[in-house]
């Protein structure tokens, strides 16, 4: 279906349900909200404070498939935490971007 002006407005409703969905009590409605997200900014910002591990292996999935420069950097730093399931979700998470993540690992 191509982009016209009458299905911008709607991608941009859809992208921030998507994005308030992320705040749901419901787990299994916020894995389910991940998928709808277009942009990296509210996934790590919901990552930051997800307490639930099916929801944070969902967003860092969803991270790892996505196209945004500058991305490697923010899930580089995350290598940081205790959290040793985290860390082995944000080292899938590179690894599915591939050689984009190349420079950002260097720096460790």
């Amino acid at each position: 279906m191509p982009i016209t002006r009458a299905t911008k407005p709607r991608m941009a409703r859809a992208a921030a349900s998507a994005a308030a969905a992320l705040d749901h009590a419901d787990a299994a409605l916020r894995r389910h909200a991940v998928a709808d997200c277009t942009e990296a900014a509210p996934l790590l910002g919901r990552l930051a404070v997800e307490a639930d591990a099916g929801v944070r292996h969902a967003i860092l999935t969803r991270l790892g498939a996505m196209t945004e420069d500058g991305l490697e950097n923010q899930l580089v730093a995350l290598l940081r935490t205790e959290d040793v399931a985290l860390r082995q979700d944000v080292i899938l998470a590179l690894r599915r971007r591939g050689e984009a993540a190349l420079p950002a690992l260097q720096v460790l």
